[in-house]
């Protein structure tokens, strides 16, 4: 059985309404975000979830970058994680202030990514692909990359083969 906690992931079916590509701020967008919330609340016994943003990345061939904007992305055509534990903290002290995320990072706090595919053809060319957690290797597999602006510098992990792993 593949799960969150045991995986690193997990594969849930989606019973919603939402199957078509939506734009920012409309209320296609508020519902399927309330339909995230819920599945979310639900599997995990969440008694908070916020979504801070979603991402709709583009199919067929990639896009030139005046084209994309922080809501319309080509694909990721490397392994990574999205955010290091100390990115993960930023994030959610950006969303919930300094003094409400110190509370909440007493608890249990998760950044969880939610990934469908939306629109009428199913994506053949660019397939998500997921990953054990467990079969990495922290030491060899992973390679912080940061990101870094005006305000904050951040980390993420590319993956990376490893050679001294036969079954990689």
């Amino acid at each position: 059985i593949i799960d969150l906690d045991t995986n690193g992931f997990e594969i849930l079916k989606y019973d919603g309404d939402i199957h078509d590509e939506f734009n920012d701020n409309s209320e296609t967008q508020q519902h399927y975000y309330e339909e995230i919330t819920s599945v979310l609340k639900k599997r995990l016994g969440a008694s908070r979830v916020i979504i801070y943003n979603h991402i709709t990345r583009y199919r067929g061939p990639p896009r030139p970058a005046d084209q994309c904007d922080l809501s319309h992305r080509n694909p990721v055509f490397y392994p990574h994680v999205d955010y290091d534990p100390p990115a993960a903290h930023f994030k959610v002290k950006q969303m919930l202030g300094e003094e409400v995320a110190t509370r909440v990072m007493q608890k249990r706090c998760q950044i969880i990514n939610v990934w469908r595919p939306l629109g009428p053809n199913p994506i053949m060319n660019t397939p998500l692909t997921i990953c054990d957690y467990r079969s990495l290797d922290l030491d060899n597999d992973l390679h912080v990359s940061e990101i870094r602006n005006s305000l904050v510098t951040i980390a993420l992990y590319i993956i990376s083969h490893n050679s001294q792993d036969a079954q990689k």
